[in-house]
C-alpha cells in the first residue's frame, strides 16, 4: 500500500494542497498531515503513520525535508522503516528510494547535503544578524517605549510618584514589561 506523509510549518504562510494532490496522484491510499517544524519528531500525524504502516507498505513524501531535517533522525527513520520491510520514496527527488543498497546511499548524501544547507543559513542569518547589530539597527521585537518613555517611566518609578501598574496602564503594556525596563536599566543595558 502506498501512504503519503504531508508537513508544512506554518499553516499561516503555507499551504498543504500541492503535496496532497501529489500524493493522490501518485496513488496513496492514506495521506497523513502534519503541521510543525521538522526538528520535532514526535509530530501526532507522523507518529501515527509509523505505527500503521505494515511490511510491503512504500511512504511516500513531497521531499525529503518534510519527514526531517535531522540527518541522524532520517537515517534512524530509514533504518527502522527498512527493518520493517517498509520503502520510502520522494516524489521530487527520484533518485531516492530506499528499496536497495543504493537509496541509502544517496538518503545519506541527500541528507548530509541538506543539513549542510540548514547549518549555512543558520550561520548566514547569524552574520547578518551581528553585522546589523553592530550598524546599531534593533534586531528582534520592535520596542514597546521609546527611550524617552522610558527615563521617564524609571524616573517616576524611583521617585515613588507611579506605580508599576499605573505606569504599565498609562503607557498600554504589561506590568512586566515594566519590571523588565527596570532591571535592564539597572544594570546598565537600554
Amino acid at each position: 500500500m502506498k501512504i503519503g506523509y504531508a508537513r508544512i510549518s506554518r499553516p499561516d504562510k503555507q499551504d498543504l494542497s500541492m503535496q496532497i494532490q501529489a500524493l493522490e496522484k501518485e496513488g496513496c491510499g492514506k495521506i497523513y498531515q502534519d503541521t510543525g517544524s521538522a526538528k520535532n519528531t514526535a509530530r501526532p500525524q507522523l507518529q501515527d503513520m509509523l505505527r500503521y504502516a505494515r511490511e510491503g507498505d512504500e511512504i511516500l513524501v513531497w521531499r525529503l525535508d518534510r519527514l526531517s531535517r535531522s540527518l541522524t533522525d532520517l537515517i534512524s527513520l530509514t533504518d527502522d522503516l527498512g527493518a520493517r520491510g517498509i520503502s520510502l520514496r520522494s516524489l521530487t527527488e527520484p533518485v531516492y528510494q530506499t528499496s536497495g543498497p543504493m537509496g541509502r546511499v544517496v538518503l545519506q548524501i541527500m541528507a548530509v547535503l541538506a543539513e549542510f544547507e540548514r547549518a549555512t543559513i543558520i550561520e548566514r542569518t547569524k552574520a547578518g544578524l551581528r553585522a546589523a547589530k553592530e550598524r546599531g539597527v534593533h534586531v528582534g521585537r520592535p520596542k514597546l517605549l521609546s527611550d524617552e518613555q522610558a527615563t521617564h517611566i524609571i524616573q517616576e518609578l524611583n521617585a515613588g510618584r507611579m506605580s508599576l501598574n499605573e505606569a504599565a496602564g498609562l503607557f498600554g503594556v504589561s506590568r512586566s514589561t515594566i519590571t523588565r525596563l527596570r532591571r535592564n536599566l539597572s544594570n546598565g543595558a537600554t
